[in-house]
């Protein structure tokens, strides 16, 4: 039985820390701060519980007792399920800095399951040991027990239970196989199931009513990489119903629903590529989303073929399913990473759509750093155009990436022009800033006979950013240059 207790503890304690990065993306993100916290905080609440669990099994030693402490350890996670959105929406609400919200939010849900988890080992590993002549042996073998259960618990639940169950039945599934594991160790501990059926019935019910929350949810669901829904609203000003595409607290993409018109103005100003590439035939878009760019240049351009990597599936079939996205020949979906499909391309594209972000407005790394801009200069024509969507100000703290990502681009490619989709924002505000990098520094107009094109070319930035070192594969603070400010 102590076997059995250190398999199945290591296996949900790694499926709780994965589930937690499920739980807090929503709504805090998913970013190596989130992820530094959870890693950090679970630590923490693990080596405490290592030496209460170590002292409680000098004092005491029975099964009974680690059947109790399993026992509470399956009810913490059916705490942490049931105040989960009440402390999320709460730290939220107040406190917007990323490090430390994911670090109080960390505390507050997992940190008790956590040290509880951490308490059963030793004092598992002390009931094995009935005398120190093979106790290296023992205490090795049921180590890597407990360690085997955590490789399944990991794999398991990244591979299989987020893309099937969702976070919050993983949440239940592992606090009923905790509160099991506790009878089996102590029959006596199974009367106690009559106090829990009031609080059973309250989780279930929670569990299969997600959505009852917010009724213009109108597709839920967890894919291998995200939280993803669709969403149907109105625009205030105007009362147009407009669809948007979320994953986590981003909204991707979205669309009017009673036009083909572009709803987001940084979506209008890529359309430049039409007019500083008016013969283009290949383009390709890293990040995907709701395909809103590649659905409006391949309805204006019946000779235009678009490659889009989009490293969710689900995204890709949310956004055709809900999206109106074109059905046609002329459009691929690759469903990989972004740098991972660069790496391997060898088609030549005339323009490259850089516009992939993850959950708090962070591009990653990998997709801007020199090596990177090396590769899409190669997979480029002579004279092709690489267009980045930035999320930043262009003055002020907040444009520390920008400036990083302009100075990294300048290493390859001969002219820039830099774009504010919304030119009435004070330039040290965050906004979509358009960055337009050309191979060839000549035919770059900035008139045109189109009305909308001419207005967009309005839009031009002549500022001068300050000065950040090139972004490298070996080193990218981006995190840091982007949250900088906030």
């Amino acid at each position: 039985m102590i076997e059995l207790t250190l398999f199945v503890s290591g296996a949900a304690l790694m499926a709780l820390e994965l589930t937690a990065s499920r739980i807090l993306s929503p709504y805090i993100g998913s970013s190596i701060f989130v992820w530094t916290a959870i890693i950090g905080v679970i630590l923490a609440a693990l080596s405490l519980g290592y030496y209460q669990g170590g002292k409680l099994a000098d004092k005491k030693l029975n099964t009974g007792l680690l059947s109790n402490l399993a026992f509470a350890t399956g009810l913490s996670i059916l705490l942490s399920f049931i105040i989960k959105e009440t402390v999320l929406i709460l730290i939220v609400r107040n406190i917007y800095e990323t490090r430390l919200s994911s670090i109080l939010a960390t505390l507050f849900l997992f940190a008790l399951p956590s040290f509880l988890f951490g308490t059963i080992t030793p004092y598992a590993t002390r009931l094995k040991m009935k005398s120190l002549d093979k106790s290296g042996e023992v205490v090795g073998k049921l180590y890597a027990i407990s360690t085997l259960g955590s490789i399944i618990g990991t794999f398991l639940t990244g591979y299989v239970l987020l893309g099937y169950l969702g976070s919050s039945k993983i949440l239940l599934a592992i606090a009923t196989a905790v509160i099991v594991l506790s009878f089996v160790l102590d029959k006596k501990n199974f009367f106690k199931i009559k106090k829990l059926i009031p609080l059973v019935f309250f989780c279930l019910i929670i569990a299969a009513n997600p959505n009852k929350k917010n009724p213009n949810i109108i597709f839920e669901a967890d894919s291998n990489y995200q939280k993803i829904y669709v969403t149907d609203s109105t625009v205030r000003k105007t009362g147009r119903p407009v669809r948007f595409l979320r994953t986590s607290i981003l909204a991707q993409s979205g669309k009017y629903l009673d036009s083909d018109e572009l709803l987001f103005e940084y979506i209008n100003q890529l359309t430049l590529i039409g007019h500083f590439k008016p013969n283009a035939e290949k383009v390709l878009f890293i990040g995907g989303g709701g395909y809103s760019l590649p659905s409006y240049l391949l309805n204006k351009n019946p000779k235009l073929v678009a490659d889009v990597v989009e490293i969710d599936p689900m995204v890709s079939t949310v956004a055709k399913k809900y999206f109106n996205v074109p059905q046609t020949d002329r459009l691929h979906s690759f469903n990989i990473d972004g740098r991972n499909f660069i790496n391997h391309a060898s088609e030549k594209y005339d323009v490259i759509v850089l516009d992939a972000y993850r959950d708090e407005l962070i591009m990653p790394f990998e997709l801007i750093t020199i090596e990177a801009v090396g590769k899409y200069f190669d997979l480029l024509s002579d004279d092709g155009i690489l267009a980045i969507n930035n999320i930043s100000s262009l003055q002020g703290p907040k444009s520390k990436f920008l400036s990083a990502e302009i100075n990294t681009i300048k290493t390859n490619f001969a002219k820039i022009l830099i774009f504010q989709a919304t030119p009435e924002r004070r330039e040290d505000y965050i906004q979509n800033v358009l960055v337009f990098a050309f191979k060839k520094d000549s035919g770059i107009s900035l008139t045109s006979d189109d009305s909308l094109y001419q207005k967009l070319l309005g839009n031009l930035w002549e500022g001068n950013l300050a000065t950040y070192p090139v972004l490298t594969d070996d080193f990218a603070p981006i995190e840091r240059y982007m949250l900088a400010g906030f």
